[in-house]
């Protein structure tokens, strides 16, 4: 499981050609209460950019 969690995250080909989502370029890992609250900010959730 870990080794295709990593080829997921950081294998362009793995995910082209194996998976049907999309993720973002840069993954990352936001808990839960900061995933809350970037919204109610006006933020992105998985990035904290502003929408």
């Amino acid at each position: 499981m870990a080794e295709f969690l990593r080829r997921l995250l950081t294998d362009g080909d793995f995910q082209e050609e194996t998976i049907s989502v999309v993720l973002p370029s840069r993954p990352s890992f936001v808990n839960w209460p900061e995933q809350k609250r970037r919204p109610e900010a006006g933020l992105d959730p998985s990035t904290g950019e502003p929408w």
